[in-house]
């Protein structure tokens, strides 16, 4: 169908339809036939999603930087320190070089055998805050506590 758009109305209605079944619009400026609206419309939707994938693709296909950086290095799941983890491995009856070799060093006696025959306390200082005590009888970890360890 033709409609000529100086008179919209339907009985000014006179021509036929395009190939594809669409009504087809006459405008008396250029006095051709305009295409349907669909077209319009699929002609714009195309060229909007045609932007769209080039901006997604360039996005892609620019160059990437040769230099890596090197992965870091595992941390070791038994760390020597005074750490609460470290604390919580001390089991009692462990002898003193035992607890050494966990803590990574020797500590700070604090008390000798004048308490007690054969019972000493050792302090260790935490890495970050905190310290942890253990009480020693003959050698063998008779008591552990220890104080705000993280």
């Amino acid at each position: 169908m033709i409609y000529d758009q100086r008179d919209p109305s339907i009985s000014n209605i006179a021509g036929h339809c395009s190939q594809s079944g669409e009504p087809q619009i006459r405008t008396p400026n250029r006095g051709g036939v305009m295409p349907p609206l669909g077209f319009n419309l699929l002609t714009v939707a195309m060229i909007v999603i045609t932007g769209i994938c080039s901006l997604a693709t360039s996005s892609c296909s620019q160059p990437t930087s040769t230099t890596s950086t090197p992965a870091p290095e595992p941390t070791p799941t038994s760390r020597k320190g005074v750490t609460l983890a470290n604390y919580n491995k001390l089991q009692t009856g462990m002898s003193y070089s035992e607890v050494v070799e966990i803590l990574g060093n020797p500590g700070k006696k604090i008390s000798d055998e004048t308490a007690a025959p054969n019972t000493v306390t050792y302090m260790w200082g935490g890495d970050q805050v905190g310290n942890i005590r253990v009480t020693f009888q003959n050698d063998r970890l008779l008591q552990k506590s220890e104080y705000s360890m993280q």
